[in-house]
């Protein structure tokens, strides 16, 4: 149904794309997976209506060719126009219909009658995009996404260390697979990459408390991910803080160990002290700390941290960050 409205867009907030719009078919203009702000499908005359059974007079083309195959996603769901839409395959003279939509979306932005299609893609097929003038001739914002599929599915990680971890999945049609990994927001193709015959992957020679992207390829096909994870430290902090045994001159102080340390350093002090200059009982064997010798109606704060020495007999002890 026709509706008429007012809607104010900030301009750039959605980070768009504008150039010249194809009238029909033959003047599509490619596009890949992005954001986009139509001009309007005002003038050209190229309006399709095989897919819908009915249309505008006028349009706005665009076309997509997928890498490989996937799915897409077409919509205007930012609003600004009363859209129509309508996705084609094959070429111009024997278009096939894949979808079309006029009042709807679904991805959380709400309608503003918007348009919007969900389809399976092949690779190296052509999709064409129509926007036409059913409703409206005026320009609005829209946006195309792109998800390969690939046989490789149920990618996860686990095993995650301070160095390294593992990623698995199951794939039953490759047999063969390349992961590529980097520090989080690589650029695929500038990682390390690594073939693999097997359905897992171990990371290794990482760097402690670092953030990583991966992305997987069955065989030939497309690269899928990004997968991320972050390396655990190599010293862990305690956990679980908490004190016992309070009375006008004693406290207990005690944590839980973070890993497989079995030495704590504690520092203490009145209330706001700086760390580095309260009372530091260092070298504790055990997950507590008995205080003796406090003022009463007196605050104390209190920090632990955890000793560990990897390289035990050369002297060097690797230390967690303290907390409290």
């Amino acid at each position: 149904m026709k509706k008429l409205y007012s809607v104010l867009l900030c301009s750039g907030i959605f980070f768009s794309q504008a150039f010249a719009q194809g009238d029909n078919c033959a003047t599509a203009v490619p596009v890949t997976a992005g954001t986009y702000v139509a001009n309007g499908p005002s003038v050209g005359g190229g309006a399709n209506n095989s897919c819908a059974g009915y249309g505008g007079a006028n349009a706005d083309w665009y076309s997509f060719v997928p890498s490989c195959d996937g799915s897409i996603n077409v919509n205007s769901c930012f609003g600004g126009a009363d859209t129509k839409l309508q996705v084609y395959s094959g070429d111009c003279g024997t278009l096939s219909c894949v979808g079309s939509s006029d009042d709807f979306c679904n991805t959380g932005f709400g309608s503003f009658y918007a348009s919007q299609v969900t389809a399976t893609v092949t690779a190296g097929v052509t999709y064409y995009i129509q926007w036409d003038n059913y409703w409206t001739g005026a320009g609005f914002t829209w946006s195309l996404s792109y998800t390969p599929s690939s046989s490789a599915t149920g990618i996860a990680t686990s095993a995650i260390t301070s160095t390294g971890a593992t990623s698995t999945w199951t794939d039953g049609t490759a047999t063969d697979w390349t992961i590529e990994y980097g520090l989080a927001g690589f650029v695929l193709g500038s990682g390390t990459s690594a073939n693999v015959l097997t359905q897992s992957y171990n990371f290794t020679g990482l760097q402690p408390e670092t953030s990583y992207e991966y992305y997987v390829q069955a065989g030939t096909g497309c690269f899928v991910g990004p997968y991320s994870f972050t390396t655990l430290p190599v010293c862990p902090v305690p956990t679980s803080p908490n004190v016992t045994g309070l009375s006008a001159s004693g406290a207990t102080l005690n944590w839980t160990a973070g890993g497989m340390e079995t030495l704590w350093d504690v520092e203490w002090g009145t209330s706001g002290f700086l760390l580095g200059a309260g009372t530091q009982d260092y070298g504790l064997l055990t997950n507590s700390d008995g205080l003796t010798g406090l003022t009463g109606s007196t605050d104390y704060h209190w920090y632990v941290r955890a000793v560990c020495d990897l390289n035990v007999g050369d002297g060097v002890d690797t230390m967690s960050y303290f907390v409290g």
